[in-house]
């Protein structure tokens, strides 16, 4: 969304609009899709509570932290953070990939989501670290939630 918001204005003979902007927008719409993404996981029951806690007040006060920072970054900075956050996240979704293929090739069957749930375990101080990194960065650019859970 954002490669659009900053590139296709000024494509179409429009003025451009600022990556702070493109950023708030994105912020806006990731919001929105993570509530309704939240609700439809709770109905299902595939939610681990902990974890969501852990990285979720985390994020949230790095978000906050992020933008207000943001103010203060030049425009190529922002830019220069979304392309690196682009790209690391496409790695990212590329080694997931490969690691499913050859799970796929090895026959190994997928945990049921509620027996994962049940025994998750997890480091709840790498949780809150690596929360708030990604809502500092989600703050900063207004995507990084969305490119740093998801893969």
């Amino acid at each position: 969304m954002v490669p659009i918001l900053l590139f296709l204005p000024q494509f179409f003979g429009f003025t451009s609009i600022g990556m702070k902007t493109v950023a708030g927008i994105t912020i806006a719409h990731s919001l929105a899709s993570s509530l309704s993404d939240m609700i439809v996981h709770r109905q299902n029951n595939y939610i681990a509570k902990d974890l969501v806690m852990a990285i979720g007040i985390s994020s949230l006060t790095g978000a906050l932290l992020g933008g207000i920072w943001s103010k203060y970054l030049a425009e190529e900075l922002l830019l220069g953070l979304f392309g690196t956050v682009a790209l690391t996240t496409s790695v990212m979704i590329l080694i997931k990939e490969l690691r499913d293929q050859k799970a796929l090739w090895e026959d190994k069957d997928e945990e049921d989501n509620e027996a994962v749930q049940e025994t998750l375990e997890f480091n709840k101080y790498l949780a809150l670290g690596a929360g708030a990194v990604v809502g500092v960065l989600s703050g900063i650019i207004g995507i990084a939630g969305a490119l740093c859970t998801c893969p």
